[in-house]
């Protein structure tokens, strides 16, 4: 386990062997360790996690070798675009984030300038991180957390949104560059785990707390009165709990997704993680085998809420 030391005799040796030629002494505190790089996908081929080498001239299109550089220079229409993309770029960026910062607009309004995906690329995406945009996100989940149920229940159809829902879709789904390519589809199997990554650092304090509560809260509005008794609306709601539970599958499915999210320095604080997850999931859960039958449809919620924590439980095992 590259989190736990326990080479401290032989460090003491070594300490011992310098002092007497009159060199300082080695730290042998461990570093913590990233194992999931916080890279890109590969402009070119659309390989996850691979976006090492930078454009030097535009500083918004990433690859993973010389070779996939040089055909998206010639072929794929970067030498067209590298002139002006930076600034593009940076233009999208910050149109996008001062959007969803914009906490004086109905949730609708704030999340409407995800719609066309304008951070599916590397660039943008940088650029929208340096405006702000994990605060935005951590802001968006915080509104889910605290009230996604009375937004719902709002008589302005503007305020009967998931802000949680749109961001896991839209920020934190992988395959974004790689469906493109390969299939011309903007469909996903796949988180990524380097944008949810650079999200918890930026909040390492609680923003996986909030994320998580936002989620569970976001599980339950079809449950509510008001909500339940109106079919479409209740359908609607459903596939919105449905959405968001599916990511979380699809994130704990992932070894290197669960890593980001599980690990933080070493392994009884990833099951400290992962107990106060799993319990808190519990009183949600409850509330889905005492509702009324037929309101989580074929029992969908209730399976994800039993599937999460043995996948929870599951990579704990493993990391």
């Amino acid at each position: 386990d590259p989190y736990e030391f326990d080479g401290e005799v032989a460090v003491e040796q070594l300490n011992n062997a310098r002092a007497a030629v009159g060199l300082n002494r080695v730290d042998p505190r461990p570093k913590k360790v990233d194992r999931l790089p916080d890279y890109p996908a590969c402009d070119g081929c659309g390989s996850e996690y691979s976006g090492t080498m930078e454009c030097t001239s535009c500083g918004s299109a990433f690859y993973c070798g010389r070779s996939c550089q040089v055909n998206h220079w010639k072929n794929g229409g970067h030498k067209d675009e590298c002139p002006t993309l930076k600034e593009r770029s940076q233009s999208i960026a910050k149109t996008t984030v001062e959007k969803l910062m914009d906490e004086s607009s109905p949730p609708l309004l704030r999340v409407q300038v995800l719609h066309d995906d304008p951070l599916d690329g590397s660039g943008p995406y940088k650029f929208a991180v340096d405006y702000g945009l994990h605060d935005a996100i951590y802001s968006a989940f915080l509104v889910d957390k605290e009230g996604v149920v009375e937004n719902h229940t709002n008589e302005n159809p503007l305020y009967r949104c998931c802000l949680t829902q749109w961001i896991m879709q839209s920020l934190f789904r992988g395959e974004r560059i790689s469906r493109q390519i390969h299939h011309g589809s903007n469909s996903f199997g796949k988180v990524d785990g380097g944008r949810i990554l650079g999200y918890l650092h930026s909040h390492s304090d609680d923003g996986l707390q909030v994320w998580w509560k936002a989620s569970l809260e976001s599980a339950m509005v079809f449950l509510h009165s008001k909500i339940s008794s109106t079919p479409d609306e209740s359908f609607r709601c459903h596939q919105m709990a449905r959405d968001i539970w599916a990511m979380w599958t699809h994130t704990f499915a992932s070894k290197r997704a669960s890593e980001c999210i599980l690990l933080t320095h070493d392994k009884a604080a990833c099951l400290e993680r992962a107990t106060w997850m799993i319990k808190q999931m519990k009183p949600y859960l409850s509330k889905l085998q005492s509702a009324r039958e037929g309101l989580d449809r074929n029992e969908v919620i209730q399976a994800y809420f039993n599937q999460v924590p043995a996948m929870i439980a599951a990579q704990c095992r493993e990391l």
